[in-house]
C-alpha cells in the first residue's frame, strides 16, 4: 500500500513495529501504563526539543529526555544523580528499552512518510516487579545477567531484553543472523552494515560504530570485495559499497529529521534501488537508532579490541 507521503511497505510489518508503541498502556514490570505512556510523552517531545508537563517524578522525566534527545550525554554521575533521586536503576533499564524502542518505530514511521503512531490511553494494573537472578554490573551501569553488551544491555529486565530483540530481528536482523555474511535480500549485507555503522556515527555511538564498521568489513571480504571504512565517516571517500551514497543520504536525513532531504533521499533511493530495498534501509536506520540509545544509556564499555579500527575510520585513539 503506498501513502501519499512516502513508501509502501507491509502492513503486518509495519502493525508488528507500531505494537511496540501501542502496548505501552500496559503496566510494565517496574511502571504502570500511565506511567509508560507519559515516558512516552516525554521521549517524544524532548526529540523535538519540547519540554511537557507530565505525572512522572522529576528523575525519571529527565531521564527519560536524556535517553531520547542526549544519549551520548548520559554519564555515571547522572545515572548515580537519577538512583539518589528515586530512579532505581533497574527501573531505568526499563526506560530505557521504552525510550529506544520508540525512538526506532518513529523513525521508521518518518522515513517512511507516515504519521508517528499513537500512544495508547494507559490501562489499569500494577507492574510486576519482575527481578532476575544473579545481575550484576559488569561492563556497564546498569544490572546486566552476565556481561554486558548489544544483546545483553538490558537483560535485567526481561519484557524488555525480549522486546528490544522482537524488534531488532524485525528492523534489521535476530542476534542469531548476525553471523550470516551472505545474507541479502533487499538489501546485502554489505550495505545494511554500512547505514548502521553510518547511523551509528552520526549519534556519535562508538560501541555500535566499531561494531558495524567490524561486520561491514567482514561482509564484504565474505563476498572478496573491498570496502574503505574511512567513507563512513567522510562521505567524499568511496566506501565501494553499492549505492553507498544514496543509502548514506537516507540515513543522514532520517537521523537529522530533515524533510525536505528526506524526501529528495528516499526518492533517489527508490530510482537507485528500488522501494523495498529503501524500506530495509529505513528499518536498518531505525533500529540503530534504537541500539545507539541501549547501548550509550546503559553505559555498556566499547571491547578494547574494538578501538584498532578507529585509524581506518579516522580517529585517533589517545
Amino acid at each position: 500500500m503506498m501513502t501519499d507521503l512516502g513508501l509502501a511497505v507491509d502492513e503486518e510489518m509495519l502493525a508488528d513495529v507500531g505494537r511496540h508503541v501501542s502496548l505501552l498502556g500496559r503496566a510494565g514490570t517496574w511502571f504502570t501504563g500511565e506511567e509508560r505512556v507519559a515516558i512516552a510523552a516525554v521521549a517524544r517531545a524532548a526529540r523535538a526539543g519540547e519540554t511537557i508537563s507530565t505525572v512522572l517524578p522529576d528523575a525519571t522525566a529527565r531521564a527519560a529526555s536524556a535517553v531520547s534527545a542526549d544519549p551520548g550525554g548520559i554519564t555515571a554521575e547522572l545515572i548515580d544523580d537519577f538512583e539518589a533521586n528515586g530512579l532505581s536503576r533497574i527501573s531505568y533499564v526499563e526506560l530505557i528499552g521504552t525510550v529506544s524502542r520508540l525512538a526506532a518505530v518513529d523513525a521508521f514511521t518518518y522515513a517512511l512518510g507516515k504519521p508517528d503512531v499513537a500512544l495508547p490511553e494507559p490501562e489499569a494494573g500494577r507492574p510486576s516487579l519482575s527481578r532476575a537472578p544473579g545481575l550484576l554490573r559488569n561492563g556497564s551501569w546498569v544490572p546486566t545477567g552476565g556481561k554486558a553488551g548489544a544483546a545483553s544491555a538490558l537483560s535485567a529486565v526481561a519484557a524488555q531484553d525480549a522486546a528490544q530483540a522482537n524488534l531488532h530481528s524485525i528492523l534489521y536482523l535476530s542476534y542469531r543472523s548476525m553471523g550470516d555474511f551472505a545474507y541479502a535480500e533487499a538489501l546485502t549485507r554489505t550495505q545494511m552494515e554500512l547505514i548502521a555503522a553510518r547511523v551509528s556515527y552520526l549519534n556519535e555511538c562508538f560501541y555500535c560504530l566499531l561494531s558495524h564498521a567490524w561486520l561491514l568489513r567482514a561482509s564484504a571480504q565474505h563476498t572478496n570485495a573491498l570496502v574503505e571504512l574511512r567513507g563512513l565517516t567522510d562521505p567524499s571517500i568511496d566506501t565501494k559499497v553499492p549505492a553507498a551514497a544514496e543509502l548514506m543520504r537516507f540515513a543522514d536525513a532520517i537521523v537529522d529529521r530533515n524533510d525536505g532531504r528526506l524526501a529528495a533521499s528516499r526518492d533517489a533511493l527508490v530510482d537507485k534501488l528500488g522501494e523495498e530495498a529503501a524500506v530495509a534501509a529505513a528499518g536498518v536506520a531505525a533500529n540503530f537508532e534504537m541500539m545507539n540509545r541501549v547501548l550509550d544509556a546503559a553505559g555498556v564499555d566499547v571491547p578494547e579490541s574494538a578501538w584498532t579500527l578507529a585509524p581506518d575510520l579516522g580517529f585517533e585513539v589517545a
